[in-house]
């Protein structure tokens, strides 16, 4: 039974910083599959941005509160492995095939509540190209935040080790990319997800 969850980051002190409404497709014990279409309702902070491409909320310069940002993207599929740090990413185009590549983000292991999927973004990317070639994205968002003091220098080094996991894992074909992801391609006519009661409360 396809069920609406929420997809939600939380800092390592407990603060809520995104929360996305998503279709969720598959669940094992193993790993959950995620869907959300545009326009899936979402909530983010807001604050003060720097870093490269202003990418880095500063996290001593958050607004109060959260504000409205639905998903403005394509749809998107997320697979996440419970024992992975990371999730895998791909788009549906208008006709609802898939695109080619797919986008791995680095994450924190995800914590599954009976309506949410707690994370938190690890900075580091990995792209993995239509021809199947692999590389690393925002490596310089990444020494930035370190030299700024927001990761630890051991924390940065974690998040590089995950990373060189990740272009080996991906760069051998590993799943999910050779799953049939055509199981996953969620209908045409499932509108859009909701956010559960609850979803800004972060036990």
């Amino acid at each position: 039974m396809i069920r609406s969850v929420a997809l939600r980051a939380v800092q390592p002190d407990g603060r809520l910083k995104f929360a996305l409404a998503a279709f969720e497709l598959e669940r094992t014990d193993d790993h959950v599959v995620l869907y959300v279409p545009v326009g899936a309702p979402g909530f983010n902070r807001r604050g003060e941005r720097a870093g490269p491409r202003g990418a880095f909320l500063l996290p001593d310069r958050w607004e109060p509160g959260l504000h409205p940002r639905p998903w403005r993207h394509q749809d998107v599929v997320m697979v996440h492995r419970f024992a992975d740090e990371w999730s895998t990413w791909r788009w549906l185009d208008d006709q609802r095939d898939w695109t080619p590549g797919a986008y791995v983000n680095l994450e924190r292991l995800w914590v599954s509540r009976p309506q949410t999927y707690d994370t938190d973004d690890l900075t580091l990317d990995v792209v993995v190209s239509p021809g199947g070639d692999v590389r690393l994205k925002d490596e310089d968002e990444l020494a930035w935040a370190e030299a700024e003091g927001i990761y630890a220098p051991e924390t940065a080094a974690a998040i590089r080790t995950i990373g060189d996991r990740a272009l080996t894992h991906f760069g051998n074909g590993g799943w999910p990319l050779d799953a049939a992801w055509d199981r996953w391609r969620a209908p045409s006519d499932l509108g859009l997800p909701s956010l559960p009661d609850g979803w800004d409360r972060v036990p």
